[in-house]
């Protein structure tokens, strides 16, 4: 990412951690805001989000009553094709979801999509997502509705040598590449076929 991208001048100085995506009911923003204000006096760390959801007026309008202002920046929607953008100069990217059984049970797009940038993940997350995170070794995870814990991993991963966060964001896109690239399952899914109809026949 150029250092004169014009993407870098909506980031304030600091260690960023970046929502990307919906803001609604299933991203357990309220988590996240309590995660915040644990960390307030740490202006260093920067929340921010990107994106757009029926919950949005609803964060900003906590961020003011709470008082988080310097904690947090809402920079609103981006076309798709700006998003690399913004995950290259992130230091961590965020995912979050309530903590329900349907959740637990699905890997979120928006995980598979973090990976794919090759950075590293922050995840108040549970269930199958939390799995694959921690199987990738791409990051830190707090379960959800634990806002202390969430800040607790921000806060460690703020602290992180930069070359264990690239290794961090390395071993995202690696797992990707190994675990969600269709033309990598594509030639396995070839090469089992291949395999299947060389055994002989038991007829």
């Amino acid at each position: 990412m150029p250092l004169d991208a014009p993407e870098r001048k909506l980031f304030r100085p600091g260690f960023n951690i970046l929502f990307a995506g919906n803001l609604g009911l299933a991203q357990d923003l309220e988590t996240v805001l309590a995660a915040i204000r644990h960390l307030k006096n740490r202006k260093d760390i920067q929340w921010v989000f990107v994106g757009d959801g029926r919950r949005r007026a609803w964060l900003e309008q906590q961020i003011q009553d709470q008082g988080l202002a310097d904690n947090v920046q809402i920079l609103g929607s981006f076309p798709p094709e700006k998003m690399p953008c913004f995950f290259a100069i992130a230091d961590v990217l965020l995912i979050t979801l309530r903590d329900e059984p349907i959740f637990s049970l699905t890997v979120p797009s928006k995980l598979q999509t973090y990976l794919a940038c090759g950075r590293p993940i922050l995840g108040a997350i549970s269930g199958e997502a939390a799995n694959i995170l921690i199987a990738a070794g791409a990051g830190l995870t707090a379960p959800p509705n634990e806002p202390e814990r969430l800040a607790e991993m921000a806060l460690r991963m703020a602290q992180m040598p930069r070359e264990r966060l690239k290794a961090l964001g390395e071993a995202a896109l690696e797992y990707q590449r190994r675990e969600f690239d269709r033309d990598h399952w594509l030639d396995r899914i070839e090469c089992w076929l291949r395999q299947l109809s060389s055994w002989p026949s038991t007829s």
